[in-house]
């Protein structure tokens, strides 16, 4: 993970807000500045220009979702390996939805952007890494096409936090937040361990 001054770590912080909140047409420099308390001037210091704040941002979104520090020992079964990067991933989309609104628009702005998002892949190839590993192991069925299941189980997580609003209304009960995060987990593990561990 990149080391962060304050001042830059402040100023990538407030432009999250402001691209979540007016996507990357509405975002002004001028805005950015003033709510993260730091002269204009400094913005185009660590950054040439808006495009590049905008990468750098969501960026950096990656990389505070990214589980490079998750600690999973190499004596666990696939499945349990497996398990716990989904508690991982699925618990940080829960607790930032900044994340999946900003990630949303991102997707939307063009490929000339998104191409330059260097963390966007850091889930995928570690489940995918998994997968080729419970193959090899037996742990894991052999599909197809492997790379369509394990971009459908990831945006298992992914999909409903982007349409909670919709969704959330064929819920007939209501749940607080760790009951709701809980059940999420339970039902993705729930998919994967029949789509890809039930031979």
């Amino acid at each position: 993970m990149t080391e962060l001054i304050p001042g830059k770590e402040k100023i990538l912080e407030t432009a999250l807000v402001e691209f979540a909140d007016k996507g990357y047409e509405g975002a002004r420099v001028d805005r950015i500045a003033i709510e993260a308390g730091v002269n204009k001037a400094l913005i185009y210091y660590h950054f040439k220009n808006k495009e590049e704040l905008y990468v750098s941002t969501i960026n950096y979104l990656f990389e505070k979702s990214a589980p490079t520090k998750l600690e999973i020992p190499s004596s666990l079964t696939v499945k349990e390996k497996m398990s716990i990067l989904i508690r991982h991933f699925t618990t940080f989309i829960h607790n930032n939805p900044i994340f999946v609104k900003i990630m949303d628009q991102a997707v939307n702005t063009g490929n000339r952007i998104f191409d330059n998002l260097y963390e966007q892949n850091l889930y995928f190839q570690m489940v995918m890494a998994l997968y080729f590993e419970g193959v090899e192991k037996g742990e894991i069925r052999s599909v197809e096409e492997p790379v369509d299941y394990l971009v459908s189980l990831l945006g298992s997580c992914y999909f409903f936090y982007s349409h909670r609003n919709a969704l959330y209304k064929f819920y007939n009960r209501e749940l607080d937040e760790r009951e709701f995060l809980e059940m999420r987990i339970r039902t993705v593990q729930d998919i994967v361990d029949r789509v890809l561990f039930q031979k």
